[in-house]
């Protein structure tokens, strides 16, 4: 099959980790004998010239694969309608099927139902989170979100096939207006040749760890303190924070008293990400919203244990194979305690690798691939 993906996030120069999980979904798809293509549609003026580029051109050593990228910006599509309509005519003369990425992605071709090209859609957790919260302490604010929301769920219901990654994404879906019946929950994966517990390092200190944006909504600024209660309980604990973002600064002038303590990586490419996740013991994850986590997955993987907020599909993706602390008051207190508890009383290899084997990347290819060849033959 021809698979065009339609996305406003994937690997790019400036950021080759961003949405780099759509990356594994496409490298399964290629292996298995398909070919893949992405149009990558911007929205930032500053993007308006970006050139087709290939994965190859990054000069990544993870992005070994052959998949052309072909950027396509909202003002072309809003002021050309002869570019739209090349466009269509381009990806009905090329492609079998066509996977939207994100909801919000639809809004690039939202007429694509009239050109009888088979579609799926992939709802990943803010396009179904976020929708309708924006600008609600106005009248005019909300008026306009419910003519969004409405607009959002025609489309999706339209679709020939709908993809949540987790029982969580499908509820909040189904309560904002999602009818169709024609679905899936298809979690995200990891990708096991990068992500394994193989020569997993034997520590003198207990290692625990956060992996992501360091922004609000993974609750970053809580660290420092969570990290601080977890000190002054057990003094030979270390923290390695990997990630970056607007809050790193504030967060490690909050850890300043004990920064013998932390340690702040930065952005780092997954098998850098792998290689600390096999020296930790407990894996930190207090989101306040998460649709997935693929963190968590790659981290059981790598054979450390994880605790989470109860935020979204956090809960279910950690399973058997970590701790779950509920919102509300003491939330710091708790989650400190729960860190402790799990280096105390750590989860058994045997548990971790059992959580996580289900979820590679071949898995969650065999299972979309099985619904592109459904969606083609009820076309015909």
């Amino acid at each position: 099959m021809n698979i065009l993906f339609i996305t406003n996030y994937f690997p790019k120069k400036n950021n080759t980790q961003e949405a780099i999980f759509l990356y594994w979904r496409a490298k399964e798809l290629i292996k298995a004998g398909h070919k893949v293509t992405v149009l990558k549609w911007n929205q930032d003026v500053s993007d308006y010239f970006m050139k087709p580029y290939n994965l190859l051109d990054l000069n990544d050593p993870i992005l070994n694969i052959d998949i052309p990228v072909f950027p396509i910006h909202s003002i072309d599509l809003m002021l050309n309608p002869l570019h739209k309509k090349k466009t269509y005519q381009w990806i009905k003369s090329n492609f079998n099927v066509v996977h939207f990425h994100w909801l919000w992605s639809m809004t690039v071709f939202p007429t694509i139902q009239q050109w009888g090209i088979p579609y799926v859609v992939t709802c990943h957790g803010s396009d179904i989170y976020r929708m309708g919260e924006s600008f609600n302490q106005l009248a005019i604010g909300r008026w306009l979100n419910k003519k969004v929301m409405k607009m959002q769920m025609k489309r999706v219901n339209q679709a020939n096939h709908v993809i949540f990654v987790s029982q969580d994404i499908m509820s909040a879906a189904k309560k904002k207006g999602v009818t169709s019946t024609s679905f899936s929950v298809i979690p995200n994966g990891y990708n096991q040749d990068v992500f394994h517990a193989l020569n997993r390092a034997k520590n003198t200190k207990k290692i625990i760890g956060f992996v992501g944006n360091l922004i609000p909504i993974k609750r970053a600024e809580k660290l420092p303190e969570i990290i601080k209660l977890i000190i002054e309980k057990d003094k030979s604990v270390h923290a390695i924070i990997i990630g970056d973002g607007h809050l790193m600064t504030s967060m490690e002038a909050d850890c300043e008293q004990f920064k013998d303590h932390v340690s702040f990586t930065g952005r780092l490419p997954a098998n850098e990400v792998a290689h600390f996740m096999r020296t930790m013991d407990v894996l930190m994850l207090p989101s306040r919203s998460e649709s997935f986590g693929c963190v968590i997955k790659e981290a059981q993987a790598c054979g450390a244990s994880v605790i989470g907020s109860d935020a979204g599909g956090i809960p279910e993706v950690i399973g058997t194979g970590g701790l779950v602390i509920n919102e509300g008051p003491q939330f710091e207190h708790r989650f400190a305690e729960g860190v402790v508890q799990l280096l105390n009383h750590p989860i058994q290899a045997t548990i971790l690798k059992k959580e996580s084997e289900s979820f590679r990347w071949e898995h969650t290819m065999q299972l979309e691939e099985a619904i592109y060849h459904g969606v083609i033959n009820s076309k015909r």
